[in-house]
């Protein structure tokens, strides 16, 4: 009867840790979310003497030399894709989309933005896209109004870690000397981000946006000191920087509570507006260089769900029962 009795007990502590081992084999995936984009479209960007026509090069007596740069980067766990390119003159920079992952289909050049408003986070993945084309100033031969347009996107799901950033950053350069009086710089943009962790995402998930547009006037002939700097936006809004373009959207585990934040006209939907300004006085005896600088960049991790930790840890624990009980 002792024996009898003593192996159903080791049958009991074996059905516990099978049922241990069940549960972790047949729980439902338990999936947290983390999502975080950055969109920015420059469009028809020109240079004008102030309150007049556009600039054309022969405005320029001492010449003007326009170099542009363009890098996208996209990286998901180990693996990382990037690309690069430059141009002198007016040049267009179209890089293909960088993209790791189970990508979705990013249409180059498209922009598109991925909301939690509109289902995404949906697959796992870390991309980024750039386009560059156009001149500010007529007679480089190239259409007049500069397009410079970036997007970086991360996107986690599921149980697994993932730590993932897609970076974007454009240079355009331009070197003149000749021209006396003040600059007018113009432009339309298209803005957005999104930072988005899941409620049932564990600590230290997280998701940052951001991008950044900043023009800057050195003048050459003084070692490069510097005349003007525009970081776009990010004074209080008025009618001529109707909205940031040097912006950050951050959401960490557990303080987000699931809740998107966005800079944006909604969910979902981009900051759209007018943006103008205006240099100091300039002298035709001096050479000076303008610069603009976009960058979008997107970074996210996750971090497993501690369910599945739980339920490994009980079919362990049933099996360490069963092989003490044996021993005895």
């Amino acid at each position: 009867m002792k024996n009898i009795n003593a192996t159903k007990r080791n049958i009991a502590a074996v059905a516990v840790a099978a049922v241990g081992s069940f549960s972790l084999l047949s729980a439902p995936a338990l999936q947290a979310d983390v999502l975080a984009v950055s969109v920015l479209q420059i469009n028809n960007l020109t240079f004008s003497k102030t309150g007049g026509a556009t600039l054309d090069v022969s405005d320029f007596g001492g010449g003007i030399t326009y170099t542009s740069t363009g890098d996208v980067s996209a990286q998901l766990g180990a693996t990382t894709v990037t690309d690069n390119d430059s141009t002198v003159g007016a040049a267009t920079i179209d890089l293909a989309p960088a993209c790791v992952g189970t990508c979705p289909a990013i249409v180059d050049n498209n922009f598109d933005i991925f909301s939690a408003g509109t289902g995404d986070p949906s697959s796992q993945f870390s991309a980024a896209d750039q386009y560059q084309a156009g001149s500010p100033i007529t007679g480089i031969g190239a259409p007049v109004g500069a397009t410079i347009e970036a997007a970086s996107y991360v996107s986690l799901i599921g149980q697994d870690d993932g730590s993932s950033t897609g970076n974007n950053n454009l240079n355009s350069s331009w070197v003149f000397g000749g021209y006396a009086g003040t600059l007018d710089v113009d432009f339309s943009a298209t803005a957005y981000l999104e930072a988005f962790v899941s409620a049932d995402s564990q600590f230290p998930s997280f998701a940052t946006a951001s991008f950044n547009v900043v023009f800057s006037l050195v003048d050459l002939s003084l070692g490069g000191a510097s005349v003007d700097t525009w970081n776009v936006g990010s004074t209080a809004p008025s009618a001529d920087e109707p909205f940031n373009l040097n912006d950050t959207r951050s959401a960490n585990s557990p303080f987000a509570n699931g809740l998107p934040l966005y800079a944006g006209a909604a969910l979902g939907v981009a900051n759209t507006g007018a943006f103008h300004f205006t240099t100091q006085h300039l002298f035709a005896d001096h050479v000076y260089q303008l610069s603009a600088r976009v960058n979008t960049n997107a970074d996210a991790t996750m971090v497993p769900e501690p369910g599945m930790i739980a339920l490994l840890g009980a079919g362990l624990l049933g099996l360490g029962f069963s092989r003490k009980r044996r021993d005895a």
